[in-house]
């Protein structure tokens, strides 16, 4: 799914706009319709490259160069806005200063505070300078942060700081101008090479989740389509695809559904307390939290997704059993895989092989092979009550409010939900590889 945009008559203000993201940021508003001002701390021919790149679309370009560390240039970057347009609807603040200094270093202090002035002081200053502009056109204020706002590295303590600040200073703002109708978020992840913006403001939240929840059900897809664990879950789908399982897997999540797995749960609960818990009391020796809750999570996990019972507090065993084994694989995190996985292109994932690994064919193989006996009826009269038979039994069919929601959604969410959903399904039930991807979702949750 695919959507246009047309800011036809607006106005951006683009500060840092001869580097980095706000070279971008620049160049798609222009071909989104909107006048363009750009402005970066030189004049120099990367700011002029970037304005002629965004006057070829046909928009209307005012080229500025501004110091972010001097609050006159600020000031006449505004003023000449004003005195140009009559108005700024979006302001972009991109001021960058990126250097790698130690603490132990001589010139450490100034470069913090010229990192400081660059990065967070300028864009407090122009925030404050463009609201009365910004709410008369009740416009939008976008923040360039980074992930060092959350992630440390040595030498980049200035930086990460001020990042942080741009953090804090982004939901401040959206608090306190958003009663005036003006919306602050920031961008502050990067997927691969893709920005990701962070949503500060309530009212736009509401927005994208409920009432244009229609455009924004498309996820960002980072795994090849022929990987039926990954591209087939349900965050995956696209599209009227995504919309065709949602309307099928959606029921197995309400109350009643879920009710239905809970004499499995109570019977996970008894086999931890005569098993563990009596034999923990019983030996004198300290109990280990994170190990027995563990344990039972992962009982409760096997039982009420496969109907699975497994010898899970038997510690003697646990190097032979392939459940306990594949599951503690399988949450063993790589940087190098998770990192290959985003950043590689599909056929180079494929040719590494970064997308299988022994746990996702463990799982897979258990699925196929309940889906296997139990299609075929080998398993006799006993009744399974398991999350891997009610995706088996789910199908399209006019349903309640409940179903739809999952029993936990307001009136404006389930008209939506409906909205959502209203499409001619022809197949009505899951594929197996559909099943095999939801019942991996499970897992994971």
């Amino acid at each position: 799914m695919s959507v246009s945009y047309d800011f036809n008559g607006k106005i951006a203000l683009v500060t840092g706009a001869n580097t980095g993201l706000a070279v971008s940021t620049a160049i798609q508003f222009a071909k989104s319709r909107v006048s363009v001002v750009v402005s970066g701390q030189y004049s120099d021919s990367q700011l002029t490259t970037v304005a002629n790149e965004c006057r070829n679309t046909g928009a209307h370009v005012l080229e500025i160069a501004a110091d972010p560390t001097r609050e006159e240039d600020l000031q006449k970057l505004v003023d000449k806005t004003m005195s140009t347009f009559g108005r700024i609807d979006i302001l972009v603040n991109c001021p960058v200063n990126h250097e790698n200094v130690s603490i132990t270093d001589p010139s450490y202090m100034a470069k913090y505070k010229e990192t400081m002035q660059t990065n967070l002081e300028a864009m407090v200053f122009m925030t404050s300078i463009c609201v009365e502009h910004l709410e008369k056109t009740r416009g939008t204020v976008i923040n360039m942060s980074s992930i060092r706002s959350t992630r440390a590295r040595a030498k980049e303590s200035a930086y990460c700081m001020a990042k942080s600040a741009i953090d804090m200073f982004t939901k401040c703002m959206a608090t306190e101008l958003g009663p005036k109708g003006i919306r602050v978020n920031s961008v502050k992840h990067m997927m691969g090479n893709v920005p990701v913006l962070t949503i500060a403001d309530p009212d736009v939240i509401k927005t994208v989740l409920v009432k244009d929840f229609p455009l924004f059900v498309d996820r960002h897809i980072m795994f090849t389509k022929s990987h039926a664990f990954r591209a087939l879950n349900l965050d995956r789908l696209t599209g009227d695809h995504w919309k065709r399982v949602r309307s099928i897997v959606s029921p197995v999540f309400s109350s009643g559904s879920m009710r239905k797995m809970y004499g499995q749960v109570r019977h996970c609960l008894s086999d931890f307390t005569a098993q563990y818990l009596e034999n923990v009391a019983n030996s004198g020796v300290d109990m280990d939290l994170r190990d027995a809750f563990s344990r039972y999570t992962l009982d409760v996990i096997s039982r009420t997704a496969f109907a699975i019972k497994i010898d899970i507090y038997n510690k003697e065993m646990d190097e032979n059993n392939p459940f306990v084994a594949n599951t503690q694989q399988f949450f063993r995190f790589n940087a190098v895989k998770e990192a290959a996985t985003i950043l590689l292109p599909a056929f180079v994932r494929r040719w590494l092989r970064v997308e299988r690994s022994k746990p996702d064919k463990f799982f897979e193989d258990i699925v196929r092979g309940i889906l296997a006996k139990r299609a075929q009826k080998q398993t006799g009269d006993q009744k399974y009550e398991d999350f891997v038979q009610l995706l088996m039994d789910a199908r399209v069919r006019d349903r309640d409010d409940d179903e739809l929601g999952a029993g936990n959604e307001g009136v404006e969410e389930l008209a939506v939900t409906k909205k959502v959903l209203d499409i001619k399904v022809t197949d009505k039930r899951l594929s197996p590889d559909e099943v095999v991807a939801q019942a991996f979702s499970f897992i994971v949750s």
